[in-house]
This record gives C-alpha cells, structure tokens and sequence, in this order.
C-alpha cells in the first residue's frame, strides 16, 4: 500500500510540475481537459480486479504502474542533427511538408513547411 501511494504521489507531483510548467501559457479548454481527467484518475485510480470491473478483470496493468514516466517540457535545441540527416533516413521532399517530433514534441528547427500558404500552422496550442 505504502509503495502505491508513493507512486500515486509521484504522478501528481509531475502533474503539478506539468501545470506549473507552462506559467498559463495553455489555452483554457486543454488545462480545463487536464484537469478533468486528472480529477477522473485520483477518482478511479488504476483499474483493479474488484467487483463490477470485469472488463479488467484478466489485465495486468503492473507494467504501467511500475513504468516511471517523465514528460519533456522543452526540446534540447542541440540535438546534433538537422533536416539533412532526416533527408537519409525518412520519406523526405523540400516541396513536401514535414513535420518531425523529437520525442512527442514539434520540432520547426528540423520541419518543413509548418506554416502553409493556406494559412495553416505547425506549432503548439499556445501558439
């Protein structure tokens, strides 16, 4: 039990490093959704074998429980590479547009045609 609720407090310390992260930068609908959903999790908690759940009845989930999660805030601008390199190793046309994430965040330094002619953009919610 002591285990668990140390691990519950180390989702909620980095939900709260989260929030804090982006100092209001982020629309009020998706902090709105975050925190609906983290009210939802401390509500239910991780899904357990207890009565009148059957649909987890035969998942195991001490994988995601074990797994330490950590969330990038900020892309390391010196990744070592550039568009150059991507142009090697992935489907790549200048005249395409080309998004790269480096581990779940948008990249432009290493992106293509973010910004469309029609008006579309690549980029963050806060942008």
């Amino acid at each position: 039990m002591t285990q668990t609720a140390a691990k519950f407090q180390s989702y909620s310390d980095g939900f709260v490093a989260l929030t804090q992260s982006f100092n209001g930068d982020v629309p009020g609908w998706a902090q709105e959704l975050r925190d609906a959903a983290w009210s939802r999790f401390k509500q239910l908690g991780f899904p357990t074998a207890r009565r009148g759940n059957e649909r987890w009845k035969y998942t195991s989930v001490r994988p995601l429980a074990a797994t330490q999660f950590s969330i990038p805030l900020e892309l390391d601008p010196d990744l070592g590479i550039g568009p150059q390199d991507l142009r090697r190793l992935a489907p790549w046309q200048d005249d395409w547009v080309n998004l790269v994430f480096v581990d779940g965040l948008f990249s432009p330094a290493l992106s293509t045609g973010a910004a469309g002619g029609d008006g579309t953009v690549a980029g963050s919610l806060a942008q």
